[in-house]
């Protein structure tokens, strides 16, 4: 397959797991999590993360990764920002998801207040993007990373950590440049909650 055709049929894929992600979003109420030690709220301490059902989700599947912790949502996104900076990369930009919704509810008909807060922060670096365009100019669809924190309105106190892997698309070279992002996403959410 050449390039454009990995880009498409990745492209695809992105879209099938994007719509199957909504329907299955529909059909459950609460996610399901594994039990882990906790730190207590505002501690200070590290809080100790629980994996959520997609950290052992089927390749297929394996489209983003959903890590939960017990703290203060203010805590968490200092820690995830304090890990990115750490590895001197610059935020780009933070998507304030939650207030999105809150400000629009009534443009839109709706009753149901889904989030206490919701935050997105994309950035990315320089050297795994490079080397990961150099790879293949066609991957640069998988920037800027993304990192989502969450906390839900059902479930105070829980706070969400949510990202997405790039595709492992096209030659040997563009894999392990786009394996390379997942580690760094992987390692800056290890370092911000463990």
């Amino acid at each position: 397959m050449n390039t454009r055709g990995v880009f498409f049929a990745s492209l695809i894929f992105t879209l099938m797991l994007s719509l199957q992600a909504c329907s299955e979003s529909d059909k459950a109420s609460e996610p399901e999590v594994q039990a882990s030690e906790q730190a207590e709220p505002g501690s200070g301490a590290a809080p100790k993360a629980e994996s959520s059902p997609q950290d052992q989700a089927s390749p297929a599947e394996d489209y983003k990764t959903t890590r939960m912790v017990k703290d203060q949502y203010d805590f968490v996104v200092d820690g995830i920002k304090g890990a990115i900076g750490d590895r001197g990369i610059k935020i780009n930009g933070v998507n304030y998801i939650g207030k999105m919704l809150k400000r629009t509810a009534d443009a839109v008909g709706a009753t149901e207040e889904i989030y206490v807060h919701g935050q997105a922060y994309n950035f990315c670096s320089s050297t795994l993007s490079r080397a990961t365009m150099e790879a293949d100019p066609h991957n640069i669809a998988f920037c800027p990373y993304i990192i989502t924190i969450y906390e839900l309105k059902s479930e105070p106190g829980n706070i969400y950590i949510t990202y997405r892997k790039p595709l492992l698309v096209g030659k040997e070279d563009s894999v392990k440049a786009l394996q390379a992002i997942g580690d760094l996403l992987d390692g800056i959410v290890d370092d911000a909650i463990n």
